[in-house]
């Protein structure tokens, strides 16, 4: 959407009130546009550090824990209630 915005010419500020994002975040998308095409901008380089802990597959029963509702005596998730129910279906040994 940011790439889409500023093709039809609005600034960066208009975009950032638009998708409610960052300005940060709208110039670093359109700086790897320019840098190195639309693949680029659309997928981010590896980040240094510890290798990730959820892969596509994992993110997947993430998502699928997210949509499925809430747990009995929670009004939402929780960041630690959803590093329990990944622990919970075995999909990591653990998560913080």
């Amino acid at each position: 959407m940011i790439l889409l915005k500023a093709n039809e010419g609005l600034s960066d500020s208009k975009i950032k009130e638009a998708l409610n994002v960052s300005r940060p975040c709208v110039e670093r998308i359109c700086k790897r546009f320019v840098e190195g095409g639309l693949e680029r901008a659309l997928n981010e380089d590896p980040r240094p550090g510890k290798k990730r802990k959820l892969d596509g597959r994992a993110e997947a029963v993430l998502l699928a824990s997210l949509c499925s509702g809430v747990p009995r005596g929670h009004e939402h998730w929780t960041l630690r209630l959803l590093a329990g129910k990944m622990v919970e279906l075995k999909v990591v040994d653990s998560i913080s």
